[in-house]
């Protein structure tokens, strides 16, 4: 579920993978996991995601 919010709010920012990778400083085939929901997140990383993105991807 969390990929599909990424990859969802990337295209309503107009924001590529590329530079989701760059404001997340990991490189972009850790983006490109992310979206396909290849990859486990910390909670970290899913943080900065929430920071960067401007949404909520996780609710207690």
């Amino acid at each position: 579920m969390i990929a599909v919010k990424v990859l969802s709010r990337l295209h309503e920012l107009g924001m590529s993978q590329k530079q989701l990778a760059e404001a997340l400083r990991v490189s972009p085939q850790y983006v490109s996991k992310i979206v396909k929901g290849q990859q486990n997140l910390t909670l970290e990383t899913i943080s900065k995601l929430e920071r960067i993105l401007g949404m909520e991807l996780v609710t207690v």
